[in-house]
């Protein structure tokens, strides 16, 4: 229910992993200021509602792996400054918002392996100045090119995994 944390201000970690969650209620994390961990891995989520983690700007790692979500809306990311890692994996995403990375400067890995991705928008990962490790296994990518600056800098590095070695969440 909305606010259901609202009394937990000083809650850091909220592990609401494998749950059958099939939904995010508009405002469950609101009053969770603080939370630096949030796992919502092996749920059903088929959707996540704009401005979900408007209120977590402290969040460090959020985990979304295994669920059934297809699309990511607008600017979903767009408050977690802080992220250093997202996990995205074994979804069923086909594509990706244009800039939906760009305020994660502070990212350091990303998950994406097991969706369905045919496609990435130019520069997928231009503002992810910081990432070491980019999961993209187990996709329909084909015919990619290596334009982005994430990739294309021979003075970053960054481990990509393209093949098996992925892991989901």
């Amino acid at each position: 229910p909305d606010g259901a944390f609202d009394a937990l201000t000083n809650l850091r970690t909220l592990n609401l992993d494998v749950n059958q969650l099939t939904a995010l209620p508009d405002g469950l994390f609101a009053g969770l200021s603080g939370l630096e961990i949030l796992h919502l891995s092996n749920n059903q989520l088929t959707a996540l509602p704009q401005g979900v983690f408007d209120d977590l700007a402290n969040l460090r790692n959020l985990k979304l792996g295994g669920n059934q979500l297809t699309a990511l809306p607008d600017g979903v990311f767009d408050d977690l400054t802080r992220l250093q890692g997202l996990g995205l994996g074994r979804n069923q995403l086909t594509a990706l918002p244009q800039g939906v990375f760009d305020d994660l400067a502070n990212l350091r890995t990303l998950k994406l392996g097991g969706n369905q991705l045919t496609a990435l928008p130019d520069g997928a990962f231009d503002g992810l100045t910081n990432l070491r490790k980019l999961y993209m296994a187990n996709n329909h990518l084909v015919g990619l090119t290596v334009n982005d600056s994430l990739l294309a800098n021979p003075s970053r590095e960054v481990k990509v995994l393209l093949g098996s070695q992925n892991e989901g969440d």
